[in-house]
Formats: structure tokens, C-alpha cells, sequence
């Protein structure tokens, strides 16, 4: 049975991920943050990764950046649907910046329930192949966004 970590610190949508992906058979870990969405890696296995970018703590970037400085190559999904302002009162992007990791897929909040099971049977899928992710559509179509602004 695969597993995934799910980090997110919406309760509300760490659960809902979880019973999405319970419902197609995989065994589910939620994080609350970060850093222990980290310790759980540390100990356990994982067969993809589901993380929030914005969190409180150790947000969803510095948590992917630890996972690769560990040379894990659990594929991840990158997920988001806030973006706070910078100073400047520019919008900021976090899964543009996440896109540019290896094995990174984005989906944008909120997602369709069908993206979520489709892109997490991909990458499971292509991980056990030993192949890279194909980039998705919302990953795409954030790219083109972010070089359009």
C-alpha cells in the first residue's frame, strides 16, 4: 500500500486530502507543519509527498528544500491557494518558486478532487518507473503566468 505525507496546516484540508487518498487505497501521515511533516520523513518512508507552501514555521519551501538537500526523491505535490503581498504590495507566487524543484508538481487551491487522485497516481506511478514527472497542467499554466507578469 503506497503512503503519503500530507503537511498542511489547514486541518480542514489535511483531512479531506487524507480521506481522498484513503478512498484510493494509499495509507495517509498528516503533518501539521514543516518541520513535522520533516521527522516523519526522517522516520518513515514515504511514497509521495502532499505540502501546503504557506504555513506557519518551516513553510512549504524550506520543507521541500530539506527534503532534496537529503537526496530524498519522494515526489511531491505542492499545493496553495493564498498568496500574501510583499512589501512592494506585489502578489507572491509560492508554487512558481516550488515549480523550479525537481519532482515538484503544483496545483493551485482549490483543486478538483479528481486532479489531486489523478496527479498523485501519476507521480506514484512514475516513481516506481524511476521516471520524472510530466509537468501538469496547473504547473504549466502557472509557469506561463509567472512570465507574463
Amino acid at each position: 500500500m503506497p503512503r503519503v505525507l500530507v503537511i498542511d496546516d489547514d486541518r480542514a484540508v489535511a483531512n479531506t486530502v487524507r480521506l481522498l487518498m484513503e478512498a484510493d487505497g494509499y495509507s495517509v501521515v498528516i503533518a501539521g507543519d514543516g518541520a513535522a511533516g520533516m521527522k516523519e520523513i526522517e522516520t518513515s518512508a514515504f511514497d509521495l509527498a502532499i505540502i501546503d507552501i504557506f504555513m506557519p514555521g518551516m513553510d512549504g519551501l524550506k520543507t521541500i528544500k530539506a527534503i532534496r538537500q537529503q537526496n530524498r526523491k519522494t515526489p511531491i505535490i505542492a499545493v496553495s491557494g493564498m498568496m500574501p503581498s510583499s512589501a512592494t504590495g506585489q502578489s507572491l507566487d509560492g508554487l512558481s518558486v516550488a515549480s523550479n524543484f525537481e519532482a515538484v508538481v503544483c496545483l493551485r487551491k482549490p483543486f478538483q478532487p479528481s486532479e489531486l487522485r489523478q496527479t498523485a497516481r501519476r507521480l506514484i506511478a512514475s516513481a516506481t518507473l524511476g521516471k520524472e514527472p510530466v509537468q501538469s497542467a496547473a504547473r504549466a499554466a502557472t509557469a506561463e503566468a509567472v512570465t507574463t507578469s
